[in-house]
């Protein structure tokens, strides 16, 4: 006997014989609505509608209206459905201790409505007698709570292999406009209920009530950050049309930090711009690439000035100067940059170049070790010469007058000997630490 397979426009059916079953299928997702007795004869009916259709995910609602029966709630188990859902449906109601009554309220009511006490049944009682809660005034007219259950309730669901963890969709209004988005809601109801999420997107739709919107699913994904960056090439491309709805994608990047970075280019903030998925942001204006802007760019804004010193960024002898990285004056020892001075009780040794144990600049024989650069103008690599315009003279102590601080003076600091060889200045050719590098003969 052959298989017979009718469809009448969402609900296929499969008949074998005396065998059936039938099937609702919106969107990739179907459910089973209808079947037949004998079990086994279902299993290959079952398989040619998964062969034919290729469903996302096929669906069974179990309520108290149609019964569990053990054969049956083991069939679907041995098909690969999996419990998603399971309990009961049950509502608090209001139910008069008296029936029929003498005024004009009803039996019952449910306990989400006569919390609202401005209907017109309760506005006249609260009016007059002042009820601070929907309890008191209930239980004045002679009413008492009880728990009606509705039901017992069980979803059972087959998911495909390859399921799919969500979609992208395109939302098309009646007047032209659109909006593109990726939603992870796969269910059939989510599906056809799920309008967008655009604020944008959402006001136009509720300032505009007489049009008409239509949904069409563009493409489906199996993974996170395949869903995220195919949106986020949609929405690229979609914003090309001045009808688009779409504001930006920077709310999509954000997503980035919590999966783990894009699988591209690792990046968990903007893409690199070696990856393929990198936008390069050029003002249409002043050409600047990035969030600066010139000057004379209508789209520049102007930094505000300081009342005290005149300038945006504070100079050090402002009130409101923080130093580098927001850090605040030492009132100790009086340092101004990220880190204390030496001869301050808050001064915490860095750990040393692991090259040539330095603390601050890398030594000519370290192999971290930059040249600097010339000055153009006096030649020197150091400090400036007294001809050249951007010599600045150095600070001289108030109590030794020297540069650097004389032994005799309250402020030298002695130099500290090796803990291995016990030199002060260079290390003995057994020390592990390499040995200071002559600078080179000048030609």
């Amino acid at each position: 006997m052959e298989t017979e397979i009718s469809r009448d426009n969402d609900t296929i059916k499969i008949s074998k014989g005396d065998s059936y079953i039938s099937f609702i299928i919106r969107k990739s997702i179907a459910e089973i609505i209808d079947h037949s007795k004998n079990m086994p004869e279902l299993i290959p009916l079952f398989d040619l509608f998964i062969k034919k259709y290729k469903p996302i995910s096929v669906r069974i609602y179990l309520t108290s209206d149609k019964p569990i029966p053990k054969e049956e709630d083991q069939f679907i188990h041995y098909l690969g459905f999996k419990r998603t859902h399971s309990g009961h449906r049950r509502d608090k109601r209001w139910v008069s201790d008296v029936w029929p009554r003498d005024d004009s309220f009803e039996e019952s009511y449910s306990c989400t409505y006569t919390r609202r006490k401005n209907k017109e049944e309760f506005r006249f009682l609260v009016e007059e007698h002042g009820f601070e809660s929907h309890i008191e005034m209930m239980e004045y007219l002679g009413y008492h709570q009880e728990v009606v259950f509705d039901g017992y309730r069980v979803l059972d669901e087959w998911v495909n292999k390859g399921d799919f963890l969500g979609y992208l969709y395109r939302m098309e209004c009646s007047c032209g406009k659109f909006y593109v988005g990726m939603s992870k809601r796969v269910g059939i109801k989510e599906i056809e209920s799920y309008r967008g999420g655009g604020t944008r997107w959402r006001r136009h739709v509720k300032a505009h009530k007489d049009h008409t919107q239509s949904k069409e699913i563009v493409k489906w994904c199996h993974s996170y950050n395949d869903l995220v960056q195919k949106e986020i090439l949609l929405i690229n491309e979609s914003k090309k049309s001045p009808l688009c709805m779409n504001l930006s994608t920077r709310s999509q990047s954000n997503y980035y930090g919590v999966f783990g970075g894009c699988a591209e280019c690792g990046s968990r903030g903007p893409h690199r711009k070696s990856c393929s998925l990198y936008i390069e942001r050029i003002c249409g204006f002043c050409g600047v690439v990035g969030n600066s802007h010139k000057s004379t760019c209508p789209k520049y804004v102007k930094p505000r000035l300081c009342s005290e010193c005149g300038s945006p960024n504070h100079k050090k002898t402002c009130s409101r100067y923080k130093g580098l990285f927001g850090r605040l004056n030492c009132s100790e020892c009086g340092s101004t940059s990220t880190r204390h001075k030496k001869i301050c009780s808050q001064y915490k040794k860095q750990p040393g170049c692991k090259f040539c144990g330095s603390e601050g600049a890398h030594r000519q024989g370290c192999i971290k070790y930059a040249e600097r650069l010339a000055c153009k103008e006096c030649g020197s690599r150091s400090y400036h010469k007294k001809r050249c315009s951007q010599y600045k003279p150095r600070k001289k102590c108030s109590e030794c007058g020297s540069r650097v601080h004389k032994k005799t003076c309250s402020h030298y600091t002695p130099p500290k000997p090796c803990p291995e060889c016990g030199n002060l200045t260079t290390h003995k050719s057994g020390c592990s630490k390499p040995p200071k590098v002559c600078k080179p003969p000048k030609v």
